[in-house]
């Protein structure tokens, strides 16, 4: 008897725009080697201004329970099964830490920022310059929204220097606002955080308190 061959373990990948006909006209394609998408993210990568990945579970017919990791520039979307991201994710994160830390910089306490904590997004939400459809990056005037994500270590540290940076050496204080938002003010400035920030925000102003008592600065907190 003839010994059935087992079958290939097949990866799936797309690029395509972020209008709603390519989400649903670009088809998927399939690869049975991980290493030949290196070229194709390379390419999105050198094209593309990163500014946010996702971390979800397709349920299309075609990707059932597929866990996708979903990178957006402003016009293009590259979708990558995990074990794709897996293979080249110090590459991916490396330019997302980048672009997060470049927008924080630049804009976090321009006063019309929200960082979001959660579990499948990390990276940034811009605003731009009129309504042109270029992808550089000259066309961003101000960050709307920063996303960490609890499963990242680098959104983790990057969330820890900006609080530290915020509270420095003043007593901070924090309220909620309507829309389940968390307001915390040091020192004249102030961030927005969504609720889910607040244990992760807390726990951070602790050790920040810590870590000044024991550099004799505690007479200040």
């Amino acid at each position: 008897m003839r010994v059935k061959e087992k079958e290939k373990q097949t990866y799936m990948y797309r690029v395509r725009g972020r209008n709603v006909d390519d989400y649903c006209l670009v088809p998927y394609q399939h690869t049975s080697s991980i290493s030949s998408v290196g070229s194709v993210i390379g390419d999105f990568l050198n094209k593309n201004f990163i500014f946010e990945m996702r971390t979800c579970v397709n349920y299309s017919e075609q990707t059932f329970k597929k866990t996708m990791v979903v990178l957006l520039a402003k016009d293009s979307v590259i979708e990558i099964e995990k074990p794709i991201y897996d293979n080249y994710k110090e590459e991916i994160n490396k330019v997302m830490a980048y672009n997060m830390s470049r927008a924080v910089n630049k804009y976090i306490y321009d006063g019309k920022t929200k960082v979001v904590v959660n579990f499948i997004s990390s990276g940034c939400e811009y605003y731009f310059k009129g309504n042109g459809g270029s992808n550089s990056v000259n066309d961003i005037c101000g960050l709307k929204t920063l996303f960490i994500s609890l499963t990242n270590q680098s959104d983790i540290k990057l969330f820890k220097n900006i609080i530290c940076d915020l509270v420095g050496e003043h007593t901070p204080t924090y309220e909620f606002l309507d829309g389940d938002n968390l307001l915390l003010k040091a020192g004249g400035r102030s961030l927005v955080f969504n609720k889910n920030a607040y244990d992760l925000m807390i726990s951070t102003v602790e050790e920040q308190k810590e870590n000044l008592n024991k550099s004799g600065k505690s007479k200040v907190m």
